[in-house]
């Protein structure tokens, strides 16, 4: 899943960030809004992602390719209102961020998650997805859309496990996600 909107850093409506939360495997990860100082950890956690998972992300063989790593690494910057950034981190390193952009004179917003691989069917997607919804919430924000390959089956179980309504569209494989309620 990806978003290619322009990136931003907007301050938080939500006071529970950042926070430290714990998997359901006993894993302590924070959680805190994404910085342009998190661009550096963006670049090497997508140099640390495996093909498939750059593949799911990007919808192109991007595995390895600098122009990727920088586009991932863009995404730290928040800096409109109705876009927000989280990154996970665990002993100082960055494993995962989410965000959404909202379109402008909108009620929606995309939203975008990518978790390296090592931390993934782990519940973090969850976790990030439910904190966006919620700080989505405060921002007047009621529905996401979110693209994602049909094959991707992990990024689709997260999504059922975290929202209450969701309506598919299909383009050759690719769906557009429109995302309602949390579970």
């Amino acid at each position: 899943m990806t978003s290619l909107a322009r990136p931003t850093s907007a301050t938080l409506p939500c006071d529970d960030l950042p926070t430290y939360v714990q998997l359901a495997d006993g894993a302590n990860v924070l959680i805190r809004a994404a910085t342009p100082a998190d661009q550096e950890q963006l670049r090497a956690m997508f140099y640390r992602l495996s093909a498939e998972s750059a593949y799911f992300w990007a919808f192109v063989p991007a595995a390895g390719r600098p122009r990727w790593a920088e586009i991932l690494a863009s995404l730290a910057i928040a800096e409109f209102p109705g876009q927000c950034a989280l990154v996970a981190c665990v002993e100082g390193e960055t494993v995962g961020i989410a965000r959404y952009d909202r379109a402008a004179d909108s009620q929606e917003a995309e939203l975008g998650i990518i978790i390296e691989d090592r931390w993934q069917s782990r519940g973090l997607g969850r976790l990030l997805a439910r904190q966006l919804a919620s700080i989505a919430t405060c921002q007047g924000i009621p529905v996401f859309n979110a693209r994602v390959l049909g094959e991707n089956r992990r990024c689709w179980r997260m999504l059922g496990a975290v929202f209450a309504q969701i309506t598919v569209q299909w383009y050759s494989g690719e769906a557009v996600a429109r995302l309602e309620g949390l579970r």
